[in-house]
């Protein structure tokens, strides 16, 4: 009931024991459990706008994420079990995998998160960057397009997870410390939605 006389923003609404982050860019406190959600619609927001300023036809997101696997080379191994403690145990699935040549395989999924059409433009405008301010390929493009020096057509970049991060794994594991010593109740890991999002490879592409 005090919230609206606070000054505080609380985003997407206000939900009593609810847990919220700040989020500075924004200059906001977003609810935990929908921060990451949050902060990734802004950060499409952002790349579409950067892509509308420069005069853009059409724009891309593709996101990858790969996969760990384990598959078997040809050949035959065979290992018998014994009792024993469990190091004897772990040796022997270890010798078993090694006998029948194992190998690690990764596979990637891909799937496109938007695609926007604009009427394009040849005045491209310098956009304001705010997730990507230190991605350099982004500022390069951008660079490049307001320079007026090179007519490219085409432009595809591969964004830096790391440069845009949502937020740092360790940052993410301090917070999932402080809401259990508030005895918050959780269905998620906060440090695992940043390793997540780390693991990603985003596809930027422009059409111009």
């Amino acid at each position: 009931e005090a919230v609206s006389a606070s000054g505080l923003a609380l985003y997407p609404a206000t939900v009593c024991d609810a847990v919220y982050y700040f989020d500075k860019v924004g200059g906001r406190f977003v609810d935990l459990c929908q921060y990451f959600e949050v902060i990734q619609k802004d950060k499409m927001t952002e790349l579409r706008n950067i892509a509308y300023s420069l005069g853009a036809k059409e724009c891309r997101l593709e996101a990858y994420e790969e996969e760990k696997s384990l598959r078997a080379n040809k050949g035959k191994s065979s290992v018998k079990a014994k009792a024993g403690p469990v190091s004897s145990v772990l040796e022997g699935s270890v010798s078993a995998s090694a006998e029948a040549g194992y190998s690690e395989g990764r596979s990637r999924r891909s799937s496109v998160v938007f695609a926007q059409k604009f009427e394009g433009s040849d005045n491209p405008v310098k956009p304001e960057l705010h997730w990507y301010k230190n991605d350099r390929e982004l500022i390069s493009l951008i660079e490049m397009r307001c320079s007026g020096r090179n007519p490219m057509k085409e432009y595809s970049v591969k964004l830096d997870s790391m440069a845009s991060s949502s937020m740092s794994i360790s940052r993410a594991a301090k917070i999932d410390i402080a809401v259990k010593k508030i005895g918050a109740v959780s269905n998620f890991s906060f440090e695992g939605e940043a390793q997540s999002e780390l693991r990603k490879r985003l596809v930027f592409e422009i059409v111009f």
